[in-house]
């Protein structure tokens, strides 16, 4: 009677709606709060071919989802397990009653316990810079299904399809770079499992064959040679001196010591003024009493700053200027020309008196 109800519920399906899948009207179904007539959908929508691995998870996510809501635990962790073994990071939505929550945290660990499956890319087969077979493996435990493992590889062309038996297929190549991606099917064509995509592919490449060996170089042959006469003997007159330079800071020098010596004529200036105005200070006129009688107290006072200032600046204008006579000296050092030359050379008939140098 299952298998009736099953069949006549396909058929119901298909010729009320022939665009709405059975998986899709499970949804409508399970959002309805129909679990029952959800159940049977789910029933049908067994029996169709060609899902593809987000549709599997879906399937299996419903069928859990609906025989815990009918109070059926067994059920709801059978499903779960299949859904949590090609997808364990999977996480229910909403917030679900615990005969739903319950199953599928069991199933959660069970498939820690023993594994989730998953299908990976291998290192490929490299032969003397080829790659000469990309290599696919599942790993886990793939329920009990009828499972093939179908590899798509692009050489130099399009691509080709090279099909086999799990856990491992190594599908033959014959090219430097080679993409590839795999799936992991059942018998009824459901993607479990893939492993990189026509528009991600995995992407094997052989190392280039080292450079070939440079080209030997021909050594020439040795060419006699005639042994030549002697060398002509060469006289070279020698270069003439180039003039001495003009020297170019004579004046800075100048101006330098000028500038140096009115400082220090400046300071002497007011370091006379400085004596001359301590004078009164130092030698003032009292009367019979020995009272200072020259001056007030506040008179002394003034001149005493006055002759203070006057001291500091002439100790400043006696640095400065002598800092401007040692710069005028280095200058002049440098810029001096070199010294002058005296020579006196013997000559046919007397001598010759020579004078060399450069005079400002």
């Amino acid at each position: 009677m299952r298998s009736l109800d099953v069949m006549v519920l396909v058929l119901c399906v298909a010729g009320a709606a022939h665009a709405e899948a059975p998986l899709e009207v499970a949804k409508r179904q399970v959002a309805a709060l129909d679990y029952a007539a959800a159940k049977k959908t789910l029933a049908a929508a067994e029996a169709v071919e060609g899902y593809s691995r987000d549709e599997l998870l879906d399937l299996f996510e419903l069928e859990g989802l609906v025989a815990g809501s009918l109070s059926d635990a067994a059920g709801a962790k059978a499903a779960f397990l299949k859904l949590l073994t090609l997808d364990p990071a999977h996480k229910l939505k909403g917030r679900l009653a615990p005969r739903v929550t319950t199953p599928f945290f069991e199933a959660k660990g069970q498939v820690a316990d023993r594994g989730a499956l998953a299908l990976t890319a291998q290192a490929p087969v490299v032969e003397r810079f080829l790659v000469t077979a990309v290599v696919f493996a599942v790993t886990g435990d793939a329920k009990g299904w009828g499972t093939k493992l179908v590899v798509h590889v692009k050489e130099a062309g399009g691509w080709r399809v090279v099909t086999g038996a799990p856990p491992t297929l190594s599908a033959p190549t014959k090219a430097a770079r080679v993409e590839a991606w795999a799936e992991l099917r059942t018998e009824k064509g459901w993607v479990l499992a893939v492993a990189g995509s026509e528009l991600a592919p995995v992407v094997a490449e052989a190392p280039n064959p080292p450079p070939p060996p440079p080209s030997a170089v021909p050594v020439p042959e040795p060419v006699a040679v005639q042994p030549a006469g002697p060398a002509p003997m060469v006289v070279e007159a020698p270069k003439p001196a180039s003039p001495p330079a003009e020297p170019r800071l004579r004046w800075a020098a100048y101006t330098l010591g000028g500038l140096g010596a009115l400082g220090l004529v400046g300071g002497g200036l007011l370091e006379l003024n400085a004596w001359q105005t301590l004078d009164p200070l130092e030698r003032p006129q009292r009367n019979a009493s020995g009272v200072v009688t020259s001056l007030t107290r506040k008179e002394a006072l003034g001149a005493a700053e006055s002759a203070r200032t006057s001291a500091q600046w002439a100790a400043v204008s006696f640095g400065v200027g002598a800092g401007l006579l040692v710069a005028s000296a280095v200058v002049f050092v440098v810029e001096s020309p070199p010294p002058v030359r005296v020579a006196l050379t013997p000559a046919e008939g007397g001598a010759l008196f020579t004078l060399q140098g450069a005079f400002p």
